[in-house]
């Protein structure tokens, strides 16, 4: 992916590796992603998406209830 190959994390940091979950809230808007970055790399798993998706979710279960908890 050429987009990605010309990042500065990969041309200057030396990202290797990536994974990313979207942060999506309860209406479908993405307000972010929760990523896995790796100087090496690698492959991910199947299981490893679930986990890194589940975590997100979890993320923004905690997020909804900061912001419910804050009137926000």
């Amino acid at each position: 992916h050429a987009l990605v190959q010309d990042s500065p994390l990969v041309t200057r940091e030396g990202i290797r590796s990536y994974l990313g979950a979207p942060l999506r809230t309860a209406s479908g808007a993405t307000l972010g992603a929760l990523c896995v970055l790796g100087p090496e790399a690698r492959s991910f798993s199947p299981a490893d998406v679930a986990k890194l998706e589940a975590l997100a979710h979890d993320v923004m279960l905690c997020l909804q209830r900061k912001r419910a908890s804050t009137g926000e």
